[in-house]
């Protein structure tokens, strides 16, 4: 099934929004505690005019599965 994602940019307007593979790292507060999070190859819709991130379903997934190794 083909991942479907929104082109036009909610920050800068423009139809520039494509999906992007990239190192991300986030912390993450989870029971009480924080967790650096570190997913080497994130896939996310990304603008690539301003860089505004989108987090769809699957990268929100690919971000879980990374919290809970």
């Amino acid at each position: 099934m083909e991942r479907k994602i929104c082109t036009k940019c909610s920050k800068c307007h423009t139809s520039t929004v494509s999906l992007a593979t990239l190192t991300y790292d986030v912390e993450i507060d989870h029971d009480g505690r924080t967790y650096h999070v570190h997913v080497p190859d994130l896939v996310t819709p990304k603008c690539s005019n301003c860089g505004q991130l989108y987090f769809d379903d699957e990268s929100s997934e690919q971000i879980s599965r990374a919290l809970r190794k």
